[in-house]
């Protein structure tokens, strides 16, 4: 197993990367995973705080990658992003940021289109602007559901009835055009890439489970 160091969050992508490399042994397609990292609250010393949680989460996410492409398993996953409210872009009196709309999200993996940004970055960040709700607020112009919509059809959902139900807010946008295709966030697809193997060896559970590295602490 890469090097995890023992901050939360990597810790919680080390279990994922463990589950992921026991996949076939619990015969599954698909996996879903949730891991939170907290500590974004800053209305005081944003910038103090921004750096410990990026070093962290960087350090993280490294160990993470590392271990899919040692498993070889990067092609097949995908990294996301979320937070439930993005932050003012002006500051409060105490050097922090308040809780704003409009956000920044990202996402990796080995078959994701990296290296670019995506979205409309506002041309006027002033209060004279349409976007700018007050105090620095700005209202986001690329709905959230416009990225899960291209990463709902690598995992599978292609029906757009399906993805009516899976995305309920794709419904209400004026313009389907404005959601994201696989296409436009993938080079390749996942589906039909890979054979699933239901047989797994007592050396993979042992590793799944963690016992392997038990075993060598007391060698």
């Amino acid at each position: 197993m890469s090097n995890f160091l023992p901050a939360l969050i990597s810790k919680q992508l080390q279990t994922v990367a463990r589950l992921i490399s026991s996949q076939k042994c619990r015969g599954v397609e698909r996996d879903v995973f949730y891991v939170s990292q907290g500590g974004y609250d800053h209305h005081y010393n944003v910038n103090r705080g921004l750096k410990k949680n990026f070093i962290e989460l960087d350090e993280a996410i490294k160990a993470f990658v590392d271990e899919m492409k040692s498993q070889n398993h990067y092609d097949d996953v995908v990294l996301v992003s979320s937070s439930e409210f993005g932050r003012t872009i002006i500051p409060d009196s105490r050097g922090g940021s308040d809780h704003g709309w409009g956000g920044i999200n990202f996402v990796l993996g080995g078959r994701v289109k990296g290296g670019r940004i995506l979205g409309e970055y506002p041309s006027d960040l002033t209060e004279k602007s349409r976007l700018n709700l007050g105090r620095g607020r700005i209202q986001p112009t690329t709905s959230w559901d416009a990225l899960w919509n291209g990463i709902a059809q690598w995992f599978g959902i292609t029906d757009e009835n399906d993805l009516d139900a899976a995305l309920p807010y794709r419904t209400y946008s004026s313009d389907k055009d404005t959601m994201y295709s696989e296409s436009d966030l993938f080079v390749t697809s996942y589906l039909g890439d890979r054979e699933q193997d239901q047989q797994c060896s007592q050396h993979e559970l042992a590793k799944m489970c963690g016992l392997e590295e038990a075993s060598n602490l007391k060698r």
